[in-house]
């Protein structure tokens, strides 16, 4: 499930088979209009990754974090999906 809309749209991207932290560095590429290793950022300075992956584990039903990347609000909804939209 890919939500895309570029600009000043949100993307919302699920989070499948994948860590939650490389559902958000290609919901950032969405949004960015770039392949993931085009990304001119770094998700670690902005969130502990470890954390975030840890805190996501399991269900997460009604676990929403929320943290900034650089020009971006970036959402996860537990383990379910990764909203990034501009700030």
């Amino acid at each position: 499930m890919a939500t895309t809309a570029r600009g000043d749209v949100a993307v919302e991207r699920a989070i499948d088979s994948s860590s939650v932290s490389t559902a958000v560095i290609e919901a950032l590429a969405d949004v960015e209009s770039v392949e993931p290793t085009e990304l001119d950022m770094t998700l670690y300075e902005a969130v502990d990754l470890d954390a975030l992956e840890r805190l996501c584990e399991g269900p997460g039903e009604g676990l929403v974090l929320e943290f900034t990347v650089e020009d971006y609000r970036v959402r996860v909804r537990g383990s379910s999906s990764v909203i990034v939209e501009p700030r």
